[in-house]
């Protein structure tokens, strides 16, 4: 059960990275910010640009899905 759970925490951050080096590549930067406002801080970078929302939206749902369930 552990080693699951860890496997998902793993995930769940590389997920995480995979946002932010998407954003970065349009040269957004998410900063500092904790596990429970780090959607609503991805939100606030994208929403005027419909392109990326669209894209980080998806990866926000993986991100959020796991952590969760696993609660």
């Amino acid at each position: 059960m552990l080693t699951a759970r860890k496997l998902l925490q793993e995930k769940a951050i590389a997920i995480a990275n995979d946002i932010r080096g998407l954003l970065r590549k349009f040269g957004l930067k998410v900063g500092l910010v904790g596990k429970v406002k780090f959607e609503k801080r991805i939100n606030e970078l994208v929403e005027d640009r419909r392109l990326i929302y669209t894209k980080s939206c998806s990866h926000c749902w993986l991100h959020a899905k796991p952590r969760k369930s696993c609660l």
